[in-house]
């Protein structure tokens, strides 16, 4: 999903082995954006929806127990992050340390060549991978849904 689409949780799977959290929230920086204080503003606003999401009622619903300190944003980048984003660690309201959200940067393509490697559990059969290559995912059962944020066209999948 482009970093333009604010609207959108791009991705809500379970975490990965060594994953220190109970769900991530992966955004794809599909690598459109090419002017990167453009791209740094996209980022931003995109996860600031992310924080919005976390902290809704919708998300309580359809994820009781879990709370900000238990979510995990992996932003899969397919053109390296610059430094401004790389510093990135944290988002959240200035002083309120209870409701942010962890930041992780990865490269798409290392990150892609990780799940190919990954033995799934006997949950999962495999990791299928037709992922994002086209811009899009065909998730792995692990995977618990692709939502659309609230106010935002189109329909939970």
């Amino acid at each position: 999903m482009p970093l333009k689409d604010r609207n959108t949780i791009d991705i809500i799977t379970k975490p990965l082995p060594g994953d220190d959290c109970k769900l991530v929230l992966l955004i794809v920086d599909d690598g459109t954006v090419e002017d990167e204080v453009e791209r740094y503003r996209f980022l931003i606003d995109k996860l600031r929806a992310y924080l919005e999401f976390v902290g809704s009622a919708e998300f309580r619903n359809k994820h009781p127990g879990i709370g900000f300190a238990d979510v995990l944003v992996r932003v899969l980048c397919k053109v390296p992050a610059n430094q401004a984003i790389q510093d990135m660690q944290t988002i959240g309201p200035k002083g309120d340390s209870r409701n942010r959200l962890r930041l992780v940067f990865e490269d798409y393509d290392g990150f892609v060549d990780k799940l190919k490697l990954q033995k799934c559990s006997s949950r999962n059969a495999s990791a299928p991978l037709s992922l994002l290559s086209q811009g899009f995912w065909n998730p792995p059962s692990n995977c618990e849904e692709l939502v659309r944020f609230p106010g935002s066209p189109g329909t939970c999948c």
